[in-house]
């Protein structure tokens, strides 16, 4: 429910959306860096994905 608010906000601000919903892990397990972060090895590259986002709508420099 939550996740619907936040994007109502950022699209009445005109931000980008991109979701990435990995198949496995908990919220938050891409930045893990215990036992759930090897339950959940694709969502390593969350960060990454993150990253280049924040660049793309100039939040964060090229």
């Amino acid at each position: 429910m939550m996740s619907h608010a936040i994007a109502a906000i950022c699209l009445t601000v005109c931000l980008l959306l991109v979701p990435h919903v990995f198949p496995r892990g908990p919220h938050g397990v891409g930045l893990a860096q215990d036992r759930r972060a090897a339950k959940a090895p694709e969502a390593r590259q969350w960060p990454a994905v993150c990253a280049e986002w924040l660049k793309g709508i100039g939040f964060a420099a090229k």
